[in-house]
């Protein structure tokens, strides 16, 4: 009778070929999930680099309608400052006008016509005193309506916020499946040495020696794995919908430890 070796697979027995072909299972397990790891960290770049230009192109629209209005209330500081400048040298014009017809008129001259320009020229000068004020202030508001629209900010933080929040779930989504990913990869690694142990303790179970403790040591155990969830996965009344997630990881601990610590009484409905 040939002998049957681990390294000579030609020796195999054909029943032994469906632990080669649980084996070759495990290995398209393990490139399926390798794959997919690859995958899911490329969509979740592809979503990080889509967020990001999202939050750009809405900086930029925000950026020009900025400088839109930026030269809307620049516009309107240099009107209300011409206006007030107008203002002071119309009156200052009219000012010289009058002094120069007063002196005119201080020799006693009682002539109508400059009695009526002079008469004009103060009731100008009072006016535009009285509008003076008002002209000042409204320049005052479109110059502090000026300096407000440059300490605006281009993003605002409800869109810096936003960004940040659906960075911060896409990495939270992609790493706890990556992990997934990574623990089906492990198991099925160990599912491969378990079917190489099982195969080794069949293939010499004629030999001395694979009678006793070599083939229990073998074939016990064989396809344990030693993974063990971490502090906030650990099973519960509750389990984590999205295993990995640390959001729903810690919420659903928080969960479970307040099941565990609180006391739920049933009290009987009084009869009426």
């Amino acid at each position: 009778m040939p002998s049957t070796n681990v390294s000579d697979e030609s020796a195999i027995p054909a029943p032994d070929k469906s632990i080669d072909i649980a084996i070759s299972e495990c290995e398209e397990n393990v490139s399926r999930h390798k794959r997919a790891a690859l995958a899911e960290a490329a969509v979740a770049i592809f979503l990080i680099m889509l967020i990001g230009a999202i939050t750009y192109g809405l900086g930029k629209l925000e950026g020009e309608a900025h400088d839109q209005e930026r030269i809307t209330r620049s516009d309107t500081l240099q009107a209300a400052e011409e206006a007030a400048s107008n203002n002071i040298q119309e009156t200052r014009a009219v000012q010289r006008g009058l002094d120069a017809l007063r002196r005119s008129q201080a020799g006693g001259s009682k002539d109508k016509k400059a009695q009526t320009e002079i008469a004009s020229y103060v009731d100008i000068i009072e006016r535009n005193t009285k509008r003076a004020p008002q002209l000042e202030e409204e320049r005052n508001r479109a110059q502090k309506a000026y300096d407000d629209h440059f300490s605006k900010p281009l993003i605002t933080e409800t869109m810096t916020y936003g960004t940040i929040v659906l960075i911060v779930i896409v990495l939270g989504v992609f790493t706890a499946m990556y992990r997934l990913h990574l623990r089906e990869i492990a198991k099925n690694e160990q599912y491969k040495l378990g079917f190489r142990r099982i195969r080794v303790a069949a293939n010499n179970a004629a030999l001395p020696g694979f009678q006793s403790e070599v083939r229990t040591a073998l074939t016990n155990h064989a396809f344990d794995s030693d993974q063990e969830p971490g502090w906030f996965a650990k099973r519960g009344k509750l389990e984590s919908p999205l295993p990995g997630h640390p959001t729903t990881d810690i919420a659903t601990a928080i969960l479970n430890r307040f099941l565990e610590s609180a006391e739920v009484v049933f009290h009987p409905k009084p009869k009426a």
